[in-house]
């Protein structure tokens, strides 16, 4: 099973300051469906927070070099 790397930021933190996870699965909707089951067992997805879609998961291409710039802190 080829694994693919995904990162999102559209989910709330601890704090009110950007976040971010990476996220290593198959398919965009294992990467949401594993980073949602992350998120609520470390307190992060509550009862009524939007849970993270599959669309909002980022792919990050790991066949060439490339940089992504996640948070630059403009916000």
């Amino acid at each position: 099973m080829i694994m693919k790397v995904y990162w999102t930021d559209k989910f709330v933190g601890h704090y009110p300051i950007g976040t971010c996870a990476i996220v290593v699965a198959s398919t965009p909707e294992d990467a949401a469906r594993m980073l949602n089951e992350k998120l609520k067992t470390a307190g992060l997805l509550l009862k009524g927070d939007r849970p993270v879609d599959a669309i909002d998961m980022q792919h990050v291409n790991t066949r060439e070099p490339s940089v992504n710039i996640v948070k630059d802190g403009n916000y």
